[in-house]
């Protein structure tokens, strides 16, 4: 392209995206400014969502046959079960997932994972859990970011190698990376499933990371989840049978909002994908802080107050330690909650690093209906404490 086109396109887009701009401050000023208007009294719309909500702790998932049902049945007649986090860092939120994810394999014969992590890299963990192939330590390199590397995506692991040890090639579990933000490298790591469809994959992929390398950043993440939408369809059409695949990614990547990764699955799948937004009511959770200097480090930061209008307080004013709210059936079980849950309430969602002099906010006004099937909530969040291995941040 000339330098002349590529100026006259900047000028053309350039208007576009001021005028997109404005509108979205506006939009979240004025959802600022409503987030605590109810139309009913607080203490109503508490004492509704109270009684909406389902027991639901990660310690009785496989032993309770009550709770364990809940899970099941929200894998139930879907192609997809996608697993949020509001944090990347909140120990509970990956013992909770890690424990689905057991829960599903074993009663409802889940064989597919899809997590955040970079395509090439995760056919090492492939090969571990599905082969009996190579070490841990190089299955945890192959996903690539800090975030995962900690005790309970290792458990995790070794569990799936131990169950899949004992089936035939064809039953096994089978992991893939949907992101493509990072190559891991691009050498040829080989793959079990050797197939033209899987070499095509990997060019595809190839020229997504290519191309989120060249974007602009705004238009990167707009990319970026495109593809990491299009590479989870890729896998849910590639899967054994009709099991769902169960994915594993942040709430605002799965969630069913303009530009994100659920919003362009659920596109393509309709009501055959269903998700579940993760959120914590108070504690600390670990994540990557840049210092006045410049140089990132791991750190301990404190949930900020969530306030007693988002939907952490709501959840936090009730009794329970672990819970699931079922967003259409609260709905259509309470006017009160029809009304709440389709209004903006604020949200946490915190990505894996921030800025110097704690650039950023934890929570912005999110609608809770139509973005997300359902939430679980813990009350405490505790850090999550990466495995020290290479390129892994030191802690400050």
């Amino acid at each position: 392209m000339s330098r002349r086109r590529r100026l006259l396109r900047i000028a053309v887009l350039l208007p576009l995206v001021a005028t997109l701009l404005l509108l979205v401050a506006r939009a979240g000023r004025a959802a600022q400014r409503a987030e605590a208007s109810f139309r009913d009294p607080l203490p109503v719309v508490q004492q509704d969502l109270c009684a909406a909500l389902l027991p639901l702790a990660t310690s009785q998932l496989r032993v309770d046959s009550v709770q364990s049902g809940r899970i099941r049945r929200l894998a139930s007649g879907v192609d997809v079960l996608a697993l949020g986090e509001s944090s990347h860092g909140t120990r509970e939120f990956f013992a909770f997932k890690a424990e689905v994810i057991r829960t599903l394999v074993e009663q409802a014969g889940v064989r597919t994972l899809a997590f955040e992590s970079p395509w090439r890299g995760a056919k090492t963990v492939d090969r571990y859990i599905a082969m009996g192939e190579g070490d841990l330590e190089a299955a945890l390199e192959g996903l690539a970011f800090w975030t995962w590397r900690t005790p309970e995506v290792a458990e995790l692991l070794d569990w799936l190698r131990a169950f899949n040890a004992e089936r035939p090639l064809g039953d096994r579990v089978r992991f893939f990376g949907i992101d493509p933000q990072m190559s891991a490298g691009e050498v040829d790591l080989g793959y079990p499933l050797t197939s033209r469809a899987v070499a095509a994959r990997d060019s595809l992929v190839r020229s997504q990371a290519r191309s989120l390398r060249s974007s602009w950043a705004w238009l990167g993440r707009i990319r970026r989840d495109r593809y990491m939408a299009d590479n989870l369809l890729w896998v849910v059409e590639h899967r054994r049978d009709r099991v769902p695949v169960v994915v594993w990614a942040h709430d605002g990547h799965v969630a069913r909002t303009w530009g994100y990764m659920g919003y362009h699955v659920a596109s393509a799948v309709g009501r055959r994908y269903r998700n579940i937004a993760l959120v914590a009511g108070e504690g600390r959770f670990t994540w990557l802080a840049a210092g006045t200097d410049g140089r990132f480090a791991l750190t301990s930061t404190e949930l900020e107050p969530a306030g007693a209008t988002s939907l952490e307080g709501l959840f936090s004013n009730c009794s329970l330690d672990g819970a699931l709210l079922l967003v259409d059936s609260a709905q259509v079980r309470s006017a009160v909650l029809h009304d709440a849950l389709g209004r903006r309430l604020r949200m946490r969602s915190i990505g894996g690093a921030r800025l110097p002099a704690g650039a950023g906010q934890q929570a912005y006004p999110t609608r809770v209906a139509g973005r997300y099937d359902a939430i679980w909530f813990t009350r405490t969040s505790t850090p999550t404490e990466p495995i020290a291995g290479r390129g892994v941040p030191s802690r400050r």
